[in-house]
């Protein structure tokens, strides 16, 4: 069963951007309790402005020119990095930057995370790459210690550089088995890892941004923690990331020109979670993914403003659940029925909560949870089927809304357009990514 259906109850996190931890001390009861639901809306489109309004497009028009302009000869000129008779491409991490800069992505950070990330591969490719604008090509030329990319733009030099450092430690990922019932062998994929691994764009002279992921693994206890910052123009992405056999955690944290904008944090309990052969029975489809995890936790904050708190008392009890209720109704049209919609909300109910805070107090403004609801369709026999939904609870009225009526655009039209808007400046200074 796919937990996305839960997702929706971040939507509210998502329209402000939400992310971070509370004080641990006691504030009591927050005045903002009492606030109406439409009063709530005015707050918490007011937190969402005034993210908006610290991040300026200007601050990487240079950088998101520049990567614009390198995506282009990259392609064009049929860069090719090679190492083992290996092709690698500059496309992902690129891309990864790009994005980054572009949308102010927390959820980018985590694929810095992975032990088989481009940054760890290109870091250990050599060599000084040159793009020759008469021949539109590029020419190699020999390093061996780095990996260079030359190049002009706007008749300044540019340059992109990404090193290793430290040792490098095998991790062992999971082994894929199966063609082994064809004839096929066994298929064992490992990586190698340096402790520490950057990569740096400079232009004219000044350092557009930098990249850094430092690891450290242990593959026979199979544990890791890795630190990953990505910095441009004074906007400061950090990630944090520890897993072992028993529990598995991230901290990320957003800062533009020394100001919080964004905390986050998130835990998950388990059992045998990273040892090899549970992952290998998972990737071959002997076991569930879920029968790898407990419980979960997270908090996202943002300005120190407001905070959503998520958790799942039992995860794979809640995926079980949902799928044997999945197996009850598998027939038409059961699973578009009142029952089985008020089933999948309850087992949702059972497993997880949700609050919203303001930062003021330490009790629950909000609850947020799943309700079944009924959709309107005229191809249904009776105008629309059941379903459920993610719904938002006050404590002021008790009213209760669902999360795409409360966080409609006309209620939150000032934050949703300048959003777009904020969107359309990035957008500006990018032409070949977007084509």
């Amino acid at each position: 069963m796919n937990l996305l259906k839960w997702m929706p109850l971040l939507g509210c996190a998502a329209v402000l951007s939400l992310s971070s931890c509370s004080d641990d001390e006691s504030k009591g009861i927050s005045p903002s309790t009492n606030l109406t639901p439409d009063e709530h809306k005015v707050k918490l489109e007011q937190i969402g402005l005034d993210v908006l309004a610290k991040v300026n497009p200007e601050d990487h028009a240079d950088l998101l020119r520049a990567m614009d302009y390198f995506s282009e000869i990259a392609d064009y000129g049929g860069l090719e990095v090679d190492r083992d008779e290996t092709v690698m491409s500059m496309a992902k991490l690129v891309g990864y930057v790009k994005s980054m800069c572009r949308t102010n992505n927390l959820g980018m950070m985590p694929q810095f995370a992975s032990p088989d990330n481009e940054l760890y591969s290109l870091a250990q490719c050599y060599g000084i790459y040159t793009y020759d604008e008469a021949r539109e090509m590029w020419r190699k030329s020999a390093s061996d210690n780095s990996l260079e990319f030359h190049f002009e733009y706007l008749y300044e030099p540019a340059v992109i550089k990404i090193t290793a450092s430290g040792d490098e430690t095998k991790v062992y990922l999971f082994e894929d088995r199966s063609e082994v019932e064809y004839g096929g062998d066994k298929i064992r994929y490992e990586v190698y890892v340096p402790d520490h691994a950057e990569a740096v764009m400079t232009w004219n002279g000044k350092t557009l941004c930098s990249l850094s992921a430092d690891m450290d693994v242990d593959d026979v206890s199979r544990s890791a923690t890795v630190s990953s910052t990505f910095e441009a123009s004074g906007y400061v992405f950090k990630q944090t990331t520890k897993a072992n056999k028993t529990e598995a955690s991230v901290s990320l944290t957003f800062d533009v020109k020394g100001d919080r904008v964004i905390t986050a944090k998130a835990n998950v309990k388990g059992d045998n979670m990273t040892d090899e052969g549970a992952i290998d029975d998972v990737v071959n489809e002997d076991s569930n993914v879920q029968d790898l995890f407990e419980d979960a936790n997270g908090e996202i904050n943002i300005l120190d403003e407001a905070v959503v708190k998520m958790s799942c008392s039992n995860i794979k009890s809640l995926v079980d659940l949902l799928d044997d209720i999945d197996n009850e109704y598998y027939e038409y049209p059961s699973y578009y029925e009142l029952e089985y919609a008020d089933k999948m909300a309850a087992a949702y109910n059972k497993y997880m909560k949700g609050d919203l805070y303001y930062t003021d107090g330490d009790n629950s403004i909000a609850k947020l949870s799943m309700h079944s609801c009924f959709v309107e369709d005229e191809y249904f026999e009776d105008g629309g089927y059941y379903d459920y939904e993610a719904v938002i609870t006050f404590a002021s009225d008790s009213s209760a809304y669902s999360l795409e009526s409360y966080f409609n655009d006309v209620d939150f039209n000032d934050l949703v357009n300048s959003a777009e808007d904020l969107g359309d400046r990035y957008e500006s200074y990018l032409r070949y990514l977007l084509e």
